[in-house]
């Protein structure tokens, strides 16, 4: 999303350089306007901004070159967010018992001297960087061509960042949509009324987009053919009472 204001505004920008008549110039100033508005209220937004970050064709890196002033802003929201997830999942790992160690293979004859000698007694192991850092750091970069499909490098990567693709999951897995919020709580209106207050949100959400979709005229099939059968014949029994209604009000004329 914020790529996309971006390049539009890059794109209404073009148009007012080349634009030659006033009326037209003000008419992509008035765009330009408006697209700015949106663009720094989705960079206001602490979600959007988790999403973006967490699209790997643009990572941090689309902050640090178009949005400088909210790069640490960015950072720090996606490190705290990397944080808590890496608590849960490492709190839940423990809740399951620790693994036990392999057991080691018992050498014998010749060769135990040379399997209980340590011919490298001074190395060091180098610091893991964590997954964060690495994927900050660019690898396995993905051309921005392919940003809709983020969701599936992060299933195809899940190993090497198994917290940040948990995180991707939840930020990248919600299809954006927009709806006026009256028009939300008309829909709901008759589903959560007082007399329904024990329903489970997730029971009212099922009935107030069921409704929207036999509203809308979806012609359910599979599982659902039998209820779709009982709405059709109810809809046809309406028709017929109204057309007989009313020519029995046309014959009393």
């Amino acid at each position: 999303m914020i790529s996309d204001y971006q390049c539009l505004m890059s794109f209404i920008n073009e148009k007012i350089e080349s634009c030659t008549e006033p009326e037209f110039k003000n008419m992509f100033n008035k765009m330009l306007s408006k697209t700015k508005t949106y663009l720094d209220e989705a960079l206001d937004c602490d979600a959007i901004v988790i999403a973006t970050a967490l699209n790997p064709c643009f990572r941090l890196s689309i902050f640090q070159a178009w949005f400088p002033s909210h790069y640490s802003r960015a950072h720090k929201l996606l490190q705290d967010l990397y944080n808590e997830k890496k608590e849960e999942l490492t709190a839940s790992t423990q809740s399951k018992g620790p693994v036990p160690p392999p057991e080691k293979k018992q050498v014998e004859g010749s060769k135990r001297l040379v399997h209980q000698f340590d011919f490298f007694p001074n190395a060091v192991e180098a610091p893991v960087e964590d997954e964060l850092t690495i994927y900050l750091g660019g690898k396995w970069k993905v051309p921005s061509e392919e940003e809709g499909d983020s969701l599936k490098w992060w299933k195809e990567h899940s190993r090497e960042f198994p917290v940040l693709a948990l995180l991707a999951r939840d930020f990248l897995a919600c299809c954006a949509t927009s709806a006026s919020v009256e028009r939300c709580f008309s829909a709901a209106a008759d589903t959560c009324c007082t007399d329904r207050g024990s329903l489970a949100a997730k029971t009212i959400e099922r009935c107030v987009s069921s409704h929207q979709w036999l509203v809308q005229g979806l012609q359910p099939d599979g599982a659902f053919e039998t209820a779709q059968d009982v709405i059709n014949q109810a809809t046809q029994q309406k028709a017929r009472d109204k057309a007989r209604k009313a020519m029995a009000q046309t014959s009393k004329l």
